[in-house]
């Protein structure tokens, strides 16, 4: 097996070399594709223990792209197992997924499918080939909360508490039934943007997905390539390089159908636009991705603003495995807090500040008696009647 060395925070956000080779094997065609099959199991195998997990899942795809090429390999009847796994694993997900969806648009509450499920169908068009660890369902932010409690009657519960906060603040809640699966719901697109207009323009531009004999919206094509990528580059302890193949797959199966004009203009809205940048240079410069050189130019043109550099030095803060709280979390904790504050007044920031401390900081003792003095002193400052929101 291949050694490889300690990686730095910021390189950790990016495929180490054997996954950039497995990645070329799944993406590519002809030549390309099968010479990096070829250097990639000269230093690997196909046992699942020894390879990390966003590799192996990545087997799948390179089973139907070897297949594509024609490649005489003696691997293929072990990849196909493999890829035969995925699928069948990724059908009691749909099931799940058009249940759930099923009773939310019966009770009134629209979705959209993200993720995977809607990769699969919409873009990879093969249920196989695109594994699944959960379902991921989107609702509008102000079905929320109604769509916590009706899935609650139906058995799901989510697995934090104060599930209002959660809403104010966050951007998706994990909810789990007593048979132990799972499933995603979120109320925002991207976890960076959660402020109550941060995805009217996503809604509008969804469009119709089935998943098995049910209804629903998955991204359009420009919004779900923003997705992948925004949502991808970011460090996981399971590494998320499938971000790069998700990428691919919306450029190939959309064709003519991205805007890239209305990509660099949500891009700037939702302040995202160094890491789309970044993965579109990316994908294009390792992968022969086909993105027009007037979409990257005019990405270059468009200067981030300072909330994105500062978030970029902190996306894998955590990579080097220390426990350690270090002052990448406190910036962390400083970007998260300067995007939820995101179009709000002066006023607005300093009134809710104490609250949002107290959501983040919560357990802490210490902090919490600081809090709440802050809070004491911002009431004295802000009478109750002249706080945003509230009647007069």
């Amino acid at each position: 097996m291949a050694m490889t060395a300690p990686r730095t925070t910021l390189q950790a956000l990016w495929p180490t070399p054997g996954q950039e080779l497995l990645l070329r094997a799944a993406v590519t065609s002809g030549r390309r594709a099968l010479e990096a099959w070829d250097a990639w199991k000269a230093s690997h195998d196909l046992i699942e223990s020894e390879l990390d997990h966003g590799s192996f899942r990545l087997l799948a795809l390179v089973y139907k792209n070897l297949l594509a090429q024609g490649a005489d390999e003696p691997l293929m009847p072990r990849l196909k197992g493999i890829y035969r796994y995925w699928w069948c694993s990724n059908q009691h997900l749909f099931y799940r997924a058009a249940g759930v969806i099923r009773e939310l648009e019966g009770a009134g509450i629209p979705t959209i499918v993200l993720k995977g499920a809607a990769a699969s169908v919409a873009y990879y068009r093969d249920t196989g080939v695109r594994p699944m660890g959960d379902i991921d369902l989107l609702v509008p932010v102000n079905r929320a909360a109604a769509a916590v409690a009706h899935l609650g009657r139906l058995g799901w519960r989510p697995a934090r508490p104060r599930v209002q906060d959660l809403i104010r603040y966050q951007h998706s809640v994990r909810m789990e039934n007593d048979k132990g699966e799972g499933l995603d719901l979120h109320w925002h697109v991207l976890a960076e943007c959660v402020h109550r207009s941060a995805d009217e323009g996503f809604w509008k531009r969804a469009v119709p997905i089935r998943i098995l004999d049910v209804s629903s919206r998955a991204l359009g094509p420009t919004d779900a390539l923003l997705h992948a990528i925004v949502h991808g580059m970011r460090w996981n302890a399971e590494p998320t390089v499938r971000w790069v193949a998700d990428a691919m797959a919306i450029l190939r199966a959309s064709e003519g159908a991205i805007d890239w004009t209305a990509l660099e203009r949500e891009a700037r809205r939702q302040q995202v636009v160094l890491r789309l940048r970044m993965g579109l240079a990316y994908v294009r410069r390792n992968m022969g991705a086909p993105i027009p050189d007037r979409a990257l130019e005019r990405l270059r043109r468009t200067s981030p603003v300072g909330i994105e550099r500062m978030e970029y030095k902190v996306l894998a803060v955590d990579a080097d495995g220390q426990p350690l709280l270090r002052p990448g979390h406190v910036l962390l904790v400083l970007v998260q807090y300067m995007r939820f504050m995101t179009g709000k007044s002066l006023i607005q920031q300093i009134a809710e500040t104490p609250s949002y401390l107290r959501y983040r900081l919560r357990g802490r003792r210490r902090t919490l008696r600081l809090i709440t003095s802050l809070r004491s002193g911002v009431r004295r400052l802000f009478p109750r009647r002249f706080l945003p929101g509230e009647a007069a």
